[in-house]
């Protein structure tokens, strides 16, 4: 069976979204109902004095959550708390799979996209986007290689591709 090449901005996109999907099964996967909650309450158990409000007024403001972000996170990991600048996605692949999750960005990022009728590039919102499609320009298959020793420039091809 041949496979298809996909535009690297799609990689990357299905990237993202193939990270955000694992993040919200392990969140929905253990009974917990994330999306009525939201991003800024914390489960009941873990409160130890029961005041909300103090707690959501800080990682709006970023007192925990820029204390959290200045550690080191485990990358296999539960996640904390649903991000609130994550918006509903869903990726259709070339076979017909859906792959339905949410979609966020580095934080205080947005996407960047080559205009190529003004020659520019343009950001985008993450929220401004309703649709991503793809048509392939061009692609191709280049020969798989490997340097010849460590610290040598010289490439050496192995055959494969």
């Amino acid at each position: 069976m041949h496979m298809r090449l996909i535009p690297v901005l799609m990689v990357l996109f299905c990237l993202m979204l193939a990270a955000a999907l694992a993040l919200s099964a392990e969140a929905t996967g253990d009974g917990k109902d994330s999306d009525a909650k939201g991003a800024s309450a914390a489960p009941e158990d873990e409160s130890t004095n029961g005041d909300k409000t103090d707690e959501s007024a800080k990682k709006e403001d970023g007192g925990e959550s820029a204390s959290k972000e200045s550690t080191p996170t485990n990358p296999f990991g539960k996640p904390a708390a649903r991000r609130s600048d994550a918006v509903p996605g869903a990726i259709e692949l070339s076979d017909g799979t859906l792959l339905p999750g949410l979609v966020y960005l580095t934080r205080s990022k947005d996407v960047e996209i080559f205009d190529t009728s003004k020659k520019k590039q343009r950001r985008i919102p993450l929220a401004g986007i309703l649709t991503i499609e793809t048509i392939v320009e061009w692609e191709r298959m280049d020969p798989e290689w490997r340097f010849k020793t460590a610290g040598d420039p010289e490439k050496v091809y192995t055959g494969k591709s």
